[in-house]
C-alpha cells in the first residue's frame, strides 16, 4: 500500500493537507474526494509518494549518493540543505519495484531477534547488529 498526499483548501481560505493510504492512485483521490466532501474543503491536487535520486556534498568531502522517499522534488532539496549538504542533483527514479524479501530472510531475521531478546538485549540494539549483518535491502 503506497502513500498518497491531498492538498485543499477550506471555504475560509485555510490550507488543508494530509496522506491516505491506499493501493492505486484512483483509491486515493476517491479516499480524498470523500474527506473533502466531510471535512468541507476543496481538494486540489493528490500526489503518489516516490523514489528520488539524489547527489550531493557536504563541505568538501566526496559526493554523497542516495535515495529518499518524498512527495516533491523540493522537499528532498529542503531536508538535504536542512543536513547541510549543498544539492548537485536530484531526479525521480524511473523503475521502483518493491520486492518481497524472501521468507527465509525473514524467518532468520525473526529467529536472531527472538534469540538475542532471550538474552536480555534491548531491541534496538538488537537492530544495530542486524542491520549490520543482514544484506537483503529490502529487509
Amino acid at each position: 500500500m503506497s502513500e498518497y498526499r491531498f492538498e485543499g483548501i477550506t471555504y475560509t481560505g485555510k490550507q488543508v493537507y494530509g496522506i491516505v493510504k491506499a493501493d492505486r492512485l484512483k483509491d486515493a483521490r476517491t479516499k480524498a474526494k470523500l474527506l473533502s466532501v466531510t471535512k468541507r474543503f476543496n481538494l486540489n491536487k493528490t500526489l503518489p509518494q516516490r523514489l528520488f535520486v539524489y547527489k550531493a556534498q557536504k563541505g568538501i568531502d566526496k559526493l554523497i549518493n542516495g535515495e529518499q522517499r518524498a512527495f516533491t522534488k523540493e522537499e528532498v532539496h529542503r531536508a538535504l540543505e536542512k543536513l547541510g549538504h549543498k544539492v548537485l542533483n536530484i531526479y525521480p527514479k524511473m523503475l521502483d519495484f518493491r520486492m518481497k524479501p524472501p521468507t527465509s530472510d525473514i524467518v532468520t531475521f525473526v529467529r536472531v531477534s527472538a534469540d538475542l531478546m532471550r538474552e536480555k538485549l534491548h531491541f534496538n540494539e538488537i537492530l544495530q547488529l542486524l542491520v549490520n549483518d543482514i544484506e537483503n535491502y529490502t529487509l
